[in-house]
C-alpha cells in the first residue's frame, strides 16, 4: 500500500480504522486473485506449449471442469511428487482412488508440478522444489507479464501497456510468498473447480500456502533456492530472506512434516 507509511499514525489512533484498513485491502488481495485466477486458467495450457518438458505432448486445449483427476496431464502435476512412482505406474487407477477417495491428497505435500524433475532425488524430496518450469512461467505470467512467460520479451525490456508487477513497485528479489502465492495460482489452474476456493477436496490452500512459505525457514536450502529464482527472473543470484511462521499440525511423514523437524533441529543447534 502505497500511503500506509504516513497513514500509519493515523490509523492506530482508532481501532475502527484500522479494521476498515484491513477490509479495504482484503477486498484488493480478493480482486486481484480472481483477476489472476480467471485469467490465468485460461492461460496455463498455452504457456506449457513454451515448455520443453511439455512442448512434445501436442497439448490441446482441456475444459476446466475437465481438469484435476478427471485427465492424464493435469493429475500428474497435481500428483504429490513423492507418489508419481504409483501414478505412472497406473495413471487411470490412480486418478480413479483419488476421486473415489481411496487416496487423499493434501496439502502439506508438495506436488509434482512444483519440482525441476530431472533434478530431483527420491531419496531427498527438497532437490528440485520449487524450481518447476511450470511454476516459473506461472511467476512470470504473475509478476513479470504475459510477454515475458511466453518468452517474447525479457524482463527489464521495455513494453507498451500496463507495467509489470516487478516493475512497477521497484521489486529486486524474489520472496518466498511470491512463490507461494504463484504456486496457489498454478494448483487452481490445473484442478477442476470452476471457481477460487481455500478447499479442493481435502486439499487446504491456505495451509497449502503457509507451508510453501513456510519451506523458506530453511536457512541454506531457502539461500539456494531464492538464489535460483533471482537468477532465472531478474539474471543476477542475489538471494533473499522472508520467513513465514512456523504452523503446527502437518501428517507424520508428509513433506511438510519432514520441513517442521529439519526447522526444529536447525533452531535448536544455534
Amino acid at each position: 500500500m502505497p500511503n500506509l507509511k504516513s497513514d500509519l499514525d493515523y490509523l492506530l489512533r482508532d481501532p475502527d480504522r484500522v479494521r476498515n484498513y484491513g477490509k479495504y485491502v482484503n477486498s484488493r488481495v480478493r480482486a486481484r486473485r480472481r483477476d489472476d485466477c480467471g485469467k490465468f486458467r485460461d492461460e496455463v495450457l498455452n504457456l506449457m506449449r513454451h515448455i520443453p518438458e511439455f512442448a512434445h505432448l501436442n497439448i490441446v486445449h482441456i475444459e476446466k471442469a475437465e481438469r484435476g483427476w478427471k485427465n492424464d496431464l493435469t493429475a500428474r502435476l497435481l500428483c504429490p511428487m513423492q507418489l508419481i512412482p504409483r501414478f505412472d505406474r497406473d495413471p487411470t487407477q490412480f486418478r480413479a482412488d483419488v476421486r473415489n477417495a481411496k487416496t487423499e491428497i493434501h496439502c502439506d505435500d508438495f506436488f509434482s508440478a512444483l519440482y525441476d524433475t530431472d533434478m530431483h532425488d527420491p531419496e531427498d524430496f527438497q532437490s528440485g522444489l520449487f524450481r518447476g518450469p511450470l511454476l516459473l512461467k506461472t511467476f512470470e505470467w504473475l509478476f513479470c507479464g504475459r510477454k515475458v512467460a511466453r518468452g517474447t520479451l525479457q524482463f527489464g525490456e521495455k513494453a507498451s501497456g500496463k507495467e509489470p508487477f516487478l516493475a512497477a513497485y521497484k521489486i529486486t528479489q524474489v520472496t518466498p510468498q511470491m512463490i507461494a502465492y504463484a504456486a496457489c495460482i498454478l494448483q487452481f489452474a490445473l484442478n477442476s473447480q470452476s471457481e477460487w476456493s481455500r478447499k479442493d477436496g481435502n486439499f487446504d490452500v491456505t495451509g497449502f500456502h503457509t507451508n510453501v512459505a513456510m519451506s523458506f525457514i530453511l536457512d541454506e536450502w531457502a539461500d539456494d533456492t531464492l538464489a535460483w529464482w533471482d537468477k532465472a527472473i531478474f539474471g543476477s543470484a542475489k538471494g533473499a530472506s522472508s520467513a513465514a511462521p512456523v504452523i503446527t499440525g502437518p501428517r507424520t511423514g508428509s513433506m511438510a512434516a519432514q520441513l517442521a523437524d529439519q526447522i526444529a533441529a536447525q533452531a535448536s543447534s544455534r
